[in-house]
């Protein structure tokens, strides 16, 4: 009896090994890069395109802006980096503080950076690198000097800009300072110089406005850190292996003196 194409059981059990062998092969060129996470088409297309789409929003400066239609900032030399460590190009997609998390979850873009807030809380939301900079109080004071502390007995002279979150800080009620005179300027240049001079024990300023004093005078150093507030770049909540790579990039980045360089060009006065 002859049959038609398709009622040969041999043929089909043929079939069945061919597409089970194409399944096999499609998974192992596709398989995950973090243990246990399944595929990552955020990355896959970032790859295929050849380039990873970075969400801004242009004008928090000194980390995203725009000059002459060119993207320019802290975090778009970071991005670019990052990028290049994926052996991929950073395309930047221009967003807003209202809506880069929507652009992000449209796939409109493949991450986020604009010195977004660390904010592990939200992850049901976004996902989050590792915290690449901590942009919260930080003591400036003379260099060689020693900081007692704001729970010495002796008097600590702490220069403050009026109405900052250092000033904000100083004039907590349950901060244990006995000690504490606290002086107010108009600006952190002021406040910096009086402690260049001996005016003052130390200074509590941003992150930013102590790297750019430090630079603006070698008399100055970086003391302890007050109070933190991370940074980080933001992803969808499946994009876990893009999220893995970008972490790897960080920690290469890091060790490689990227962050020091980033701060010296960009935290400094214009």
């Amino acid at each position: 009896m002859m049959r038609r194409y398709g009622q040969n059981p041999g043929a089909w059990r043929a079939w069945l090994i061919l597409i089970g062998y194409a399944l096999i092969v499609g998974l192992t060129q596709c398989r995950p890069t973090v243990a246990g996470g399944g595929l990552d088409m955020v990355l896959a297309g970032a790859r295929q395109r050849g380039t990873v789409r970075v969400a801004v929003d242009f004008g928090v400066l000194p980390f995203t802006g725009l000059r002459a239609g060119m993207p320019y900032g802290y975090d778009i030399e970071l991005a670019q980096a990052i990028a290049g460590q994926l052996g991929l190009t950073a395309e930047f997609v221009a967003s807003g503080p209202d809506s880069i998390y929507d652009d992000l979850a449209a796939r409109r873009a493949d991450m986020a950076l604009s010195a977004l807030p660390y904010a592990p809380e939200l992850s049901w939301r976004t996902r989050y690198s590792q915290p690449y900079l901590d942009l919260g109080l930080t003591l400036l004071v003379r260099r060689g000097a020693t900081w007692r502390g704001f729970a010495s007995s002796d008097p600590q002279r702490v220069g403050v800009v009026l109405g900052s979150d250092g000033d904000t800080y100083l004039r907590r009620p349950s901060l244990v300072a006995p000690a504490l005179v606290r002086r107010t300027y108009d600006d952190a240049a002021a406040a910096s110089a009086a402690l260049a001079d001996g005016l003052l024990d130390a200074v509590l300023v941003d992150r930013i406005s102590a790297v750019a004093a430090v630079a603006r005078d070698p008399r100055l150093d970086i003391g302890a850190s007050v109070t933190e507030d991370l940074v980080a770049v933001a992803f969808a909540p499946d994009a876990t292996q893009l999220a893995a790579e970008v972490d790897r990039a960080l920690g290469q980045l890091r060790r490689a003196g990227a962050f020091a360089t980033l701060e010296a060009r960009w935290f400094r006065d214009e």
